[in-house]
């Protein structure tokens, strides 16, 4: 004996409830100027009927979306074999006043169900605000800053030109903490006696923002500490300004320390450039009775650097040549 079975679907009816969304709220963040796509999945039995909604805020109305309006177009479908609905809003172009709360709600003849969507500027971190700055202690600064919107993190910048030519970013990283004042930071290892100037970049993930404002102050000197000077390209004449500026040296330590580039006493040259009378000898010339001296012979030099032109200027009371070369810095070349 066969048992012949009528086989057939038995579909449960319910109202249609949110698909994958525990929260049935969601949070979009999107360029200005780009297209929004809002995906919204129910379980509907039967197929439920969508309706679209946008608000600027929650103290807003409510305002109905229409397919083809404002920039904005409906999507629907539906999936009998897993009761499934979707509903696909699509805004192109989006501007700032589109900003904001958007609404679908699913509708059958069981009941309804909505889920909303947060749609927010994807935007880099606002900048930060009531920035100061504290050098009371010694080459160090205390950096203060308030959050300006969007802030992830935030990072001390600084310099000692203004920001003009160099830019420096202090290592140590500032998070960013929900319902935090203010933020501050103590910049060490500064050189003392330095015009400082700080500023506060603010990062989230799409970039980071610098403070519009900038504020400086003048490092205190430490004690016991030779000053450093960060790495900057700085010309020849504001290297060596900076470096006569910084050194830490007492007035005897300045009569010590000489200059390789002394300029040389001509005079000093001149004694130990002095040669054979050598014109006295030549026939036809009278020694000079009131300075009539004995020279040093040029016997056993090895490279006595004496002038062979012997017509050169006289001195009044005696013949003096002065080896240039070395009172010009080597200038001329010696025989």
């Amino acid at each position: 004996m066969q048992n012949n079975f009528d086989v057939s679907l038995i579909c449960i009816l319910g109202k249609p409830r949110p698909y994958l969304v525990p929260d049935d709220h969601h949070t979009v963040d999107i360029p200005l100027s780009k297209t929004l796509t809002i995906p919204a999945v129910f379980i509907s039995n039967p197929e439920p009927l969508f309706t679209w909604t946008f608000q600027l805020n929650q103290l807003t109305a409510a305002k109905e979306l229409v397919n083809g309006t404002d920039n904005f177009a409906i999507q629907n479908n539906f999936e009998k074999a897993n009761v499934s609905a979707l509903s696909v809003g699509i805004r192109t172009n989006i501007q700032e006043e589109w900003f904001g709360l958007y609404h679908v709600t699913a509708t059958n003849s069981q009941g309804s169900a909505i889920v909303s969507f947060t749609v927010r500027a994807q935007r880099n971190p606002s900048p930060t605000k009531m920035l100061s700055v504290d050098c009371g202690k010694q080459i160090s600064a205390k950096v203060s800053w308030k959050d300006g919107g969007n802030s992830q993190f935030y990072r001390v910048l600084f310099s000692m030109d203004a920001f003009e030519h160099s830019e420096e970013v202090y290592p140590l990283t500032i998070a960013f903490e929900e319902g935090r004042n203010i933020y501050n930071l103590n910049v060490d290892n500064l050189v003392g006696g330095r015009l400082y100037t700080f500023k506060i970049a603010a990062y989230n993930t799409y970039g980071n923002t610098t403070s519009l404002d900038t504020v400086g102050c003048t490092v205190q000197e430490g004690n016991g500490r030779l000053p450093f000077i960060k790495g900057q390209h700085l010309k020849q004449s504001e290297f060596q300004n900076v470096q006569l500026s910084e050194r830490a040296v007492t007035p005897n330590e300045e009569e010590d320390e000489r200059s390789p580039y002394e300029q040389l006493d001509t005079n000093e040259i001149a004694k130990a450039s002095v040669y054979s009378e050598i014109e006295s000898h030549l026939p036809g010339r009278r020694r000079d009775p009131v300075n009539d001296k004995e020279y040093e012979s040029l016997e056993g030099r090895s490279n006595p650097n004496v002038y062979e032109d012997l017509h050169g200027t006289t001195s009044g009371e005696k013949e003096i040549y002065i080896n240039t070369a070395i009172a010009d810095g080597g200038s001329g070349s010696g025989n």
